[in-house]
């Protein structure tokens, strides 16, 4: 008799088990769903935004700047619209450009990515760009050409563009 119950009992368990089973992978696969966009999401977080104050050297400026990384192909988008920016000619008598500038790390030189369009009697600035890097510093220094071969020491916006 005792075998009999055991037989029974090993039925019951594995139609428990298998119903278990069924409703766990019921349960995982609805979290699976829920989860997948969320971790897309995360993974493709789109364009990166940063809001960036201008330094000491002409105070109360503003800079919004999205940087839409491309891994595949190893760039990133540059979109900046710059507010309340004292004009160039303002910061130092000879400058009359603002240049915006990248590096990969403090150990790679400054490449010039190009010039702000900017309207010194409405104080606001805009570019569009590409640069070849997906981590990198970027500023904005006011300069005396466009052509520059390097960021003069009056450098008004700074920001490190990361994921």
């Amino acid at each position: 008799r005792s075998g009999a119950i055991d037989q029974s009992s090993r039925r019951h368990w594995s139609v428990v088990k298998s119903r278990d089973r069924r409703r766990l992978m019921k349960h995982s696969s609805s979290r699976l769903a829920c989860l997948l966009p969320l971790a897309f999401l995360l993974a493709c977080g789109g364009p990166l935004d940063y809001q960036v104050r201008s330094s000491n050297v002409a105070p109360g400026g503003d800079a919004h700047i999205t940087a839409d990384v491309n891994r595949e192909t190893n760039t990133t988008k540059l979109v900046v619209d710059v507010t309340n920016l004292t004009p160039a000619e303002r910061i130092e008598a000879e400058k009359g450009h603002f240049v915006l500038w990248q590096r990969k790390n403090a150990e790679k030189p400054w490449v010039r990515v190009g010039g702000l369009n900017f309207d010194s009697e409405a104080r606001e600035g805009h570019f569009e760009g590409t640069v070849p890097e997906v981590v990198f510093e970027l500023i904005i220094s006011a300069e005396k050409t466009l052509d520059s071969a390097s960021p003069s020491t009056h450098i008004v916006f700074s920001q490190n563009i990361a994921e």
